[in-house]
């Protein structure tokens, strides 16, 4: 158990849950709770179940032939990295995939919605104790914290 994130998260509380105001079990059944969305890596099977759903790659290949210079250079690195057998998993949380991906938007090469679905297939829900790192808190170890 790290008592450190445990011991911060009840002080802070930084998604405002309560703590203070909850028992010792309330503060362990909130952090037991199925709610948080966490963004992963989207595998490159997920990749082109996405393209087939949305004709992503096709959209690619339609931006390299563009005659602008920056939605070919935005779609062909696309299209590269996409292709590439040596691309296992496509990190959508990773900041240049952001701005990647962002540009894909603003150039007219993908749709929002196109991206808010890829990014969709690398998410899970998890605990806040999950997320925090901290499985298998119990009400003793909320005690040590605080006083009821």
């Amino acid at each position: 158990m790290d008592y450190v994130k445990l011991k911060a998260e009840i002080a802070v509380d930084p998604l405002q849950r309560g703590y203070q105001a909850m028992t010792a079990q309330q503060v362990v059944d909130s952090l037991k709770v199925v709610n948080r969305t966490i963004q992963g890596s989207v595998s490159i099977r997920q990749v082109l179940r996405w393209s087939a759903a949305t004709d992503g790659i096709q959209s690619f290949k339609t931006g390299s032939a563009s005659g602008n210079k920056d939605k070919r250079r935005i779609s062909d690195a696309s299209l590269a990295m996409l292709t590439s057998p040596h691309v296992a998993e496509l990190d959508v949380a990773d900041p240049e995939i952001i701005q990647l991906l962002a540009a894909t938007v603003s150039f007219g090469i993908l749709t929002q919605a196109a991206i808010d679905a890829l990014k969709a297939r690398g998410q899970t829900m998890v605990s806040r104790e999950a997320e925090l790192g901290i499985p298998g808190v119990t009400r003793g170890d909320v005690l040590r914290y605080k006083k009821e």
